[in-house]
């Protein structure tokens, strides 16, 4: 049963990846070149807002190279470790990292006076579970960490 687990994580990880990647190469461009055609006045910011969002996919793809290798420490039995606590930290790094970049985005795009607001709800959903998955990545961090510390305390004393 565990085995299957394992694999059904791997693959949700990797649906996700495939997904978004979907989404980026084939998605994102025609809906950007659809914008640009309706709201001509905002067309010069089509490939900047662009390039933006698919950079914002590199934080995401290593988030997701991160939860694989936490994958592959309860593999070998290692969840509880410092390895787990460092991927974990990183998931929450990432996490804020989106949501800081999108808010930074959306600043930029106010000053501009270009904040559609089918751009600002689709930029505040980002940002909010861009924040929920750091929050709770860095909550199973300390959670871990406590463990730890737990655990030490536990073969100290055995």
């Amino acid at each position: 049963m565990k085995r299957v687990q394992q694999i059904l994580l791997r693959s949700f990880i990797i649906l996700i990846g495939s997904i978004i990647a979907g989404l980026c190469i084939l998605w994102l461009p025609s809906q950007a070149k659809i914008t640009a055609e309706n709201f001509p006045e905002f067309a010069y910011l089509r490939y900047p807002v662009l390039i933006w969002m698919i950079a914002t996919t590199l934080p995401f793809y290593f988030a997701l190279i991160q939860a694989f290798d936490l994958l592959r420490l309860i593999d070998h039995q290692e969840a509880f470790s410092q390895k787990s606590v460092m991927r974990l930290k990183n998931i929450s790094y990432c996490g804020l990292t989106i949501a800081a970049s999108y808010f930074v985005l959306g600043i930029i795009l106010a000053f501009l006076n270009a904040n559609h607001p089918g751009i600002v709800l689709a930029f505040g959903a980002l940002i909010f579970m861009s924040s929920i998955i750091a929050f709770f990545a860095n909550l199973l961090k300390l959670l871990l960490e406590e463990a730890l510390e737990y655990k030490a305390e536990v073969d100290l004393t055995v």
